[in-house]
C-alpha cells in the first residue's frame, strides 16, 4: 500500500535499525461475534 509513497519520496522510512521481537497477544470477544466480518478480518490480520 505504501510502496508508491516510498518510491516518490513522499514517505521515508525511519528507525530502520530498530527491530522488535514478535509479540504474543490474546483476544477476548463474545463467541457470537464471530459472525462479524470486521472482527473475523481483524483476527486473521493479527495471525
Amino acid at each position: 500500500m505504501m510502496q508508491g509513497y516510498l518510491d516518490s519520496g513522499e514517505l521515508v522510512p525511519i528507525l530502520q535499525g530498530y527491530n522488535t521481537q514478535p509479540l504474543e497477544i490474546s483476544m477476548v470477544y463474545p463467541q457470537n461475534s464471530l459472525n462479524n466480518p470486521a472482527l473475523t478480518a481483524f483476527i486473521e490480520f493479527l495471525r
